[in-house]
């Protein structure tokens, strides 16, 4: 039995998660030389015991529990494995408890030996509370979803409480308005190359703060934005995929260019809000607020263009991750030579000037 629940659940979710946990190794280990990995990770875990290092913390662990735990549920629904793991019902709860923890603990390994070298770190130098609120967090991200698979297999749930986490894990219905649908799309199918890009981009950030603390300035903050604008590329090429290829019949529809537009537009300012919340959390004391949302709108408005780009005839990804390279240093020029207002403005502008041009062109393309 446990040789068949290993393969249903654990040897399952490494086999299909084997991309995201190599973006996430390089973006963690392989950016920096060994001596500077080690030191990154060593100042990270010294420093759990403050407020903001430990919800960063924190809020990691919970989306990598919530991605087990969204894996875990599926798995139960599923036809094929369910018909073998009702059979586990036979079992007491608390047996049965204590399999689907041991089940769910092999998937959350990752993120615990993480958290459990966190917590020893924490308690050489003598922080012992924060070492046990580690510790207490992680028994909660393990035993909530253990829990929960239990009342899936022994269907004693409400089902209306069980509705809840499934609507949490699939961030909302298909059924929204158009305006959502491409955020819907992401976090419901693309949920490993999103939380992977973010989870580096905060990472980066991060490090930024901590090497840089001294010497931070626009320049700096600038040019690493537009670094993980770059990262964040393959979104806008996701979205144009999914909404020319699976909402063909949204061109038929009588909405405007304007607001086909601003369906992009607005999917990147949300996406682009937790880099926003950092940097206005730990940097708003070296750059005024205003700097900061002028850099936040600038990664809204280069990510549409990037959506507009896309749009141009014959754009293979070949040319399209060319462009994005080309942009990048463009960007930087165009940065240190204009004010930052002028450079916001002009990249809306011509994000937008492009996607009217680009759009009803684009579907001369469509096979």
């Amino acid at each position: 039995m446990k040789q068949t629940l290993n393969t249903l659940f654990v040897k399952q979710f490494y086999r299909l998660n084997l991309g995201f946990f190599l973006v996430c190794f390089f973006i963690l280990f392989g950016i920096l030389s060994f001596r500077d990995m080690v030191y990154f990770h060593y100042t990270i875990m010294e420093q759990a015991h403050t407020s903001r290092v430990l919800l960063l913390l924190c809020g990691a662990w919970l989306l990598y529990a919530v991605k087990c735990l969204g894996f875990g549920l599926r798995v139960l629904q599923t036809p094929l494995s369910s018909n073998f793991l009702y059979h586990l019902q036979g079992l007491t709860d608390r047996k049965l408890l204590r399999v689907l923890s041991e089940l769910q603990l092999m998937i959350y390994l990752p993120a615990l030996a993480y958290a459990i070298i966190t917590a020893v770190v924490q308690m050489l130098h003598g922080h012992i509370l924060a070492a046990i609120t580690i510790l207490l967090v992680q028994t909660v991200l393990i035993f909530i979803p253990s829990y929960l698979y239990l009342l899936t297999l022994n269907s004693t749930y409400k089902q209306i409480r069980l509705e809840r986490v499934y609507r949490f894990l699939d961030f909302g219905s298909a059924e929204k308005n158009f305006r959502f649908w491409l955020l819907h799309y992401l976090f419901h199918q693309r949920k490993a190359a999103l939380l992977g890009i973010k989870i580096g981009s905060l990472i980066l950030l991060q490090a930024m703060v901590t090497y840089n603390e001294k010497n931070l300035n626009l320049e700096s903050v600038s040019y690493l934005m537009l670094g993980l604008i770059a990262a964040h590329a393959i979104l806008p090429f996701y979205l144009r995929e999914f909404i020319e290829e699976r909402l063909r019949f949204v061109r038929a529809m009588p909405i405007s260019l304007t607001k086909r537009y601003s369906w992009f537009l607005l999917s990147y300012a949300v996406l682009m809000l937790p880099e926003l919340l950092f940097l206005l959390l730990h940097v708003k004391s070296v750059l005024p607020i205003t700097m900061l949302l002028l850099i936040y709108a600038i990664a809204a408005a280069q990510l549409s263009l990037y959506s507009s780009l896309l749009y141009s005839p014959r754009m293979t990804v070949e040319k399209y991750m060319l462009v994005v390279a080309v942009l990048f240093f463009a960007s930087i020029l165009f940065l240190a030579a204009f004010p930052i207002w002028q450079f916001a403005l002009t990249v809306f502008l011509i994000s937008f000037t492009l996607f009217v041009i680009f759009y009803e062109r684009w579907e001369a393309t469509i096979n």
